[in-house]
């Protein structure tokens, strides 16, 4: 502990039994310890002195180096935190924001955990003993005297994140009022007394803001939402909501707004984040275990005026995939679609916003031509779902595994089969083109209002027409639609206003019979249950390759890829409407004139 540091703070040092080493060089502790022989620490001493860098950096066995600082320091070194915590009382008379949570600093790997009382000792747990400042933010919180015990930083994150009883806390009063939950209280009983959140436990009975995170996350894998959503609207009101189907639906609206903070930095610690940051955006992510299946969250923090906001991506990456006949490709759109997929090289596109299914109909692809005698590679941002026999590949950019450069080692790798996540850039483009005209099938996405703006945009990010015209079989354009409940659907004439106050021409839609939504339980009072795919499909016939090379206008193209075939989104959507599947509303809400 630095001298500062020692003069503004009580601190309690237990000493370990070996108390010869307090104070000793490190390396001789290292050596004493068995973590370095004399040989690795003269090395290490010889690039210190050329990196700048500390000595306990430049050895590898980093629970060696922790139990090395904690001897030099007097302080003792946990390899578990499990009796330590049991021996502890609730920590009384602590900030509350600190309490029972991980205290970061600007150092991700340097974390601490109030862990509890001991006496009239505060005891804490703490990562690196030489971060000053993680000592002095863990002391601020409280006037008492500080024991200090050492842990490697991942034991501390599990012991933290598995919500021990006696880790005390605010009162469910000051901290969070369960009364907003109303008539789910006896669901978190419930749900606390099962193992569906393992890792995260939803056993935790007592930390309330632990219990609430488990709960909205048990909610959204139950509900079969894509997304949750957490806001402050306002400095009087927050919002809570999921994703479902596509729409966003109002999960818990009384929480109270200085509530967020701490549901925002119990995200923040599933997800390994930094909580002592608040200004700027994060990305993270975790897994949990519920009702048995491995779900990931990837989760988002941005902050804004009224306090940060955090959304949670879902992703059940072992869910069972759909099959080819279950995407609602109609008879000719299933024959076009297996024809191109089937063939041993070209490229395949689809293009549609986030979360219109997109990834969802490649994997389908894979599963439909998947063969032992063939490799099939993938390169997503994230996984999405885990495809047996397939080697697939996470982007990583602050490793510098990007798109571009994981495709590039990707076709060094002999596939025959290649999925890339996204093309977003035209060094990604480039390599996936060339990939599809030197013997792979490639599969990949775009972000594309529809199929003739996908081949505006690839031209723009400089794919040239030639290579485009040679290489690729299909462009697609997808969309997902609400499909109408089936227990409270209604018919429906809808009147000239009606018509007119969606947009639509009274000629081609007036005096005809829809069904539209209604609303009960089965469907939560939203009329609608589930939702069905809808395609925008165009094969690059020998007509379009010439007006592509030519490079026609994509007004031509439109016009041409129509009379070669192509269905629009509009009017694979109106097909819908015409069966009953969906309403007008949905329609209008998903595509446009």
């Amino acid at each position: 502990v630095s001298p500062a540091l020692s003069l503004a703070t009580p601190i309690l040092n237990p000493m370990t039994h070996e108390d010869d080493w307090l104070g000793a060089p490190l390396g001789e502790i290292l050596i004493e310890l068995g973590v370095a022989s004399p040989d690795q620490i003269t090395e290490a001493l010889q690039r210190q002195s050329e990196t700048g860098k500390k000595l306990g950096e430049l050895v590898h066995d980093r629970p060696g180096v922790l139990r090395a600082l904690a001897c030099q320091r007097g302080l003792q070194y946990l390899d578990s935190l499990t009796q330590t915590a049991e021996e502890l009382e609730a920590p009384e008379g602590i900030s509350q924001e600190l309490t029972g949570l991980i205290v970061g600093t600007s150092s991700r790997e340097s974390v601490g955990w109030i862990a509890g009382r001991r006496g009239d000792r505060l005891v804490v747990v703490v990562s690196d003993p030489t971060d000053t400042e993680l000592l002095e933010r863990l002391w601020a919180s409280t006037d008492r005297t500080l024991e200090i015990l050492v842990a490697p930083p991942e034991v501390i994150r599990a012991r933290a994140l598995a919500g021990l009883p006696n880790m005390g806390g605010p009162s469910e009063d000051s901290v969070l009022d369960l009364s907003i939950l109303g008539d789910e209280e006896a669901g978190l009983e419930e749900i606390a007394d099962t193992e569906d959140i393992s890792e995260q436990s939803l056993r935790d009975d007592t930390y309330p803001v632990a219990r609430l995170v488990n709960w909205l996350l048990y909610r959204a894998v139950r509900e079969g939402a894509s997304d949750i959503h957490l806001e402050a609207r306002g400095p009087s009101a927050v919002s809570v909501k999921l994703r479902i189907d596509g729409v966003l639906a109002p999960l818990a609206s009384r929480i109270r707004p200085h509530h967020l903070r701490y549901l925002v930095s119990r995200i923040k610690v599933l997800a390994e984040l930094d909580i002592a940051e608040t200004r700027v955006p994060q990305d993270g992510r975790f897994r949990a275990r519920i009702s048995g299946r491995e779900i990931d969250f990837r989760v988002s923090i941005l902050p804004t005026i009224h306090g940060e906001a955090a959304v949670l991506r879902v992703l059940d990456t072992k869910s069972s995939l759909l099959s080819i006949d279950s995407l609602g490709l109609d008879d000719r759109e299933r024959v076009l679609f297996m024809k191109n997929i089937r063939k041993p090289y070209g490229m395949i596109l689809v293009s549609g916003p986030t979360g219109s299914g997109k990834t969802t109909t490649l994997y389908a692809a894979m599963q439909a031509v998947y063969r032992e005698e063939e490799k099939f590679i993938t390169i997503e941002d994230p996984v999405e779902y885990e495809l047996p026999g397939v080697t697939q590949i996470p982007v990583n950019i602050r490793r510098g595994l990007s798109f571009a450069a994981g495709l590039r080692s990707i076709v060094r790798q002999d596939p025959d089969k290649i999925l890339v996540g996204e093309i977003r850039d035209g060094e990604t483009a480039s390599i996936a083109v060339n990939a599809a005209m030197t013997g792979h099938l490639v599969l990949s996405t775009i972000h594309a209002n529809n199929v003739i703006d996908s081949i505006g945009r690839l031209g723009y990010l400089g794919v040239d027409p030639y290579q485009f015209a040679s290489s690729f079989n299909l462009v697609m354009a997808q969309r997902l639609i609400r499909v109408l409940c089936k227990e409270c659907k209604q018919d429906h004439s809808p009147s000239h206003s009606e018509l007119e106050a969606l947009g639509l021409d009274v000629t081609a839609y007036g005096r005809k019979l829809y069904s539209r939504a209604s609303g009960c339980e089965a469907c939560h009072g939203t009329g609608y249950r589930g939702r069905q795919s809808i395609f925008e499909m165009a094969a690059i016939t020998d007509r379009l390759r010439e007006l592509i090379i030519q490079r026609a206008s994509l007004l031509t193209l439109r016009d041409a890829a129509k009379e070669e075939g192509m269905t629009e989104l509009r009017e694979a959507c109106r097909r819908l409407v015409d069966l009953g599947i969906t309403s007008l509303v949905e329609m209008n809400r998903v595509t446009q004139e």
